[in-house]
């Protein structure tokens, strides 16, 4: 039996659920036809029915997409502040003369050259010191010169950079000076440092009580 003509809408042809691009205009043409409709255009048809139905799924996608893509950019953002700040230039900024306040107990050693000789005379040294944390350092400690024992004070001044980095110039109660480069340790409770005065090498650590 041939089908009736008539104009026919979209939603003449009922739903038809579940589709995958292809098969539903397919699906659709053949609703249309089994159901008796028939227009000008019967693929028209098919495709008109085809849009209304996924319009509505296609804007879901398109706000899923979309809020997707606004939570990967938040998490990509948090992930690079969180790798910057573990990361060497991340973790090494913020150290101040703050960074060092208390008592620190230390120990080194090393040796002073004889510039006629050449000789090395070993020497150790341990102690403790005092940071203000505005610049400023007094301590005690008693020093081994080649055996000879002897006990002294001093006082001096610190500085320290961004990075962590800095040094010390300090003063002892037998009028002796000596300079430091020194290194402080992230969390600001461990200081290595190394002798930078002529004709000594020597290095040394300490750690806040």
């Amino acid at each position: 039996m041939r089908a009736s003509y008539h104009e026919a809408t979209a939603p003449s042809c009922g739903p038809l659920g579940p589709f995958s691009s292809q098969s539903f205009l397919v699906a659709a043409a053949d609703r249309c036809y089994r159901g008796g409709v028939m227009t000008r255009n019967r693929e028209a048809d098919a495709i008109t029915v085809a849009l209304s139905a996924y319009q509505p799924r296609r804007r879901l996608a398109m706000k899923r997409h979309t809020l997707r893509g606004f939570c990967l950019a938040v998490c990509i953002g948090a992930g690079s502040t969180a790798w910057w700040l573990a990361s060497p230039a991340g973790a090494q900024q913020g150290f101040s003369l703050k960074s060092l306040r208390g008592e620190y107990v230390f120990a080194l050693d090393g040796y002073t050259i004889q510039g006629d000789t050449g000789q090395h005379q070993p020497f150790a040294w341990a102690g403790k010191e005092t940071y203000d944390g505005a610049g400023h350092v007094a301590g005690v400690f008693t020093a081994s010169y080649n055996g000879e024992i002897v006990h002294r004070t001093y006082t001096g001044t610190y500085t320290v950079n961004p990075d962590g980095t800095g040094s010390t110039l300090l003063t002892d109660s037998n009028g002796d000076v000596t300079h430091f480069d020194i290194f402080i340790r992230k969390g600001r409770d461990e200081v290595s440092y190394v002798e930078t005065d002529p004709g000594v090498v020597s290095s040394g650590y300490e750690r806040r009580r």
